[in-house]
């Protein structure tokens, strides 16, 4: 108790309370930024359903290599994905492992 009456007197109460209030806004602005990261990694990817409709018209490839490469679904954790047309068919489906990295046949369930 001496050791911390002591450390106290010396350094001030004002002094301990810049520190605490220092650490808390470090703190807080840590928070944000890692919150914005985390929007900023979904929401990219959401701005390019935009584009699902023109894929499943054209059903041009690049458009699926670009917004379901590995990074992307490792970033969001996601493992599988399936885009079907209306009718039921299945245009493009993709499972793919991101905790190890190995991609796998889509399951006959989602065929």
């Amino acid at each position: 108790m001496w050791i911390f009456t002591d450390w106290t007197l010396r350094i001030g109460f004002e002094e301990i309370e810049v520190q605490v209030i220092e650490g808390t806004v470090l703190w807080g602005v840590d928070d944000l930024y890692d919150f914005a990261f985390i929007i900023d990694s979904s929401i990219a990817p959401i701005a390019a359903w935009d584009g699902m409709y023109d894929y499943v018209e054209t059903r041009d490839p690049s458009f699926v290599d670009e917004i379901f490469s590995d990074v992307v679904l490792t970033r969001n954790e996601f493992n599988l994905v399936v885009i079907y047309a209306d009718s039921g068919e299945l245009i493009y489906g993709r499972y793919y492992d991101y905790q190890s990295d190995t991609e796998y046949n889509i399951p006959s369930i989602f065929r």
